[in-house]
């Protein structure tokens, strides 16, 4: 009675936190742009046209230069499929997030966007991690070693019977994958719980930063993301931890020999 009491409590508690963002962000580009005479960017050859996802929370500005200062011509859905055109040559760091400005075609309206909010996986939409995690592993070689264990400790793959489905949230989940700390945050980020309100920040020059959700309710001890940053200036961990009087969650992706591993569990008292 008391794991299920703490489940719908966390799920008020996460539901409540999460928050709508609009993604923008500003950098040169050297790229050609072929323009009609209208003004409209032209569209490229079919074969040139990649499928990506959103994986902003929100909204995406569609910008009709590779610019904040670019009119914005439509808002792109999280989860919403673009065709990428063209991408700049050379990487910007934005905010927190490395990437390219990508010329965009969504819904026949051509554009631009940061790439770091793209990608060619659709983005997890609700906290089923599991379901998730098996989905993309059986449709890409990005995701290897996944465990997942009971609180009991079974091994699911071992004893799949002896796993309740009812409580799979409250398993632990552990995976590894090649995309990136900052590809699998922006991924999983619904997965793994953690608020859309806590976006990766600007470093700042520093190694680390600590987020706290803005929309922490009064009676939660503790709701963020600690960040970390690499040497070259790339997301090296993200650590989310939320506890309350009775348990808590905590989800981190880390880079880690080769790869980023990836892991929640939850916290009973």
């Amino acid at each position: 009675m008391k794991n299920i009491l703490m489940l719908l409590f966390l799920g008020i508690v996460i539901s409540c936190a999460d928050n709508q963002e609009t993604a923008d962000v500003a950098g040169p580009i050297k790229d050609t742009v072929v323009v009609e005479e209208s003004g409209t960017p032209a569209h490229a050859p079919a074969k040139t046209r990649l499928k990506r996802y959103s994986t902003a929370h929100g909204m995406l500005n569609l910008r009709s230069t590779p610019s904040t200062k670019g009119e914005v011509l439509e808002k792109i859905p999280y989860g919403s499929i673009v065709h990428q055109l063209d991408v700049a040559s050379e990487e910007t760091q934005l905010g927190g997030m490395s990437g390219h400005w990508v010329k965009v075609d969504f819904e026949d309206i051509i554009g631009y966007g940061f790439s770091a909010y793209f990608s060619a996986y659709a983005p997890s939409k609700n906290k089923d991690l599991v379901g998730y995690v098996k989905a993309l592993k059986e449709a890409s070689s990005d995701i290897n070693d996944l465990t997942i264990k009971c609180y009991e400790g079974v091994v699911e793959d071992e004893a799949p019977s002896k796993c309740n489905p009812d409580n799979i949230q409250w398993s632990t989940v552990e995976f590894k994958t090649q995309l990136s700390v900052q590809e699998t945050y922006m991924l999983f980020r619904n997965a793994l719980q953690i608020p859309s309100a806590i976006s990766i920040p600007s470093a700042k020059g520093k190694k680390q930063l600590s987020v706290a959700n803005p929309h922490k309710l009064d009676h939660v001890w503790e709701d963020g993301v600690s960040f970390t940053w690499g040497d070259r200036g790339s997301l090296s961990s993200a650590d989310y931890f939320l506890r309350t009087e009775g348990g808590g969650l905590s989800s981190s992706i880390k880079f880690k020999d080769g790869y980023t591993v990836v892991k929640r569990y939850f916290i009973q008292d």
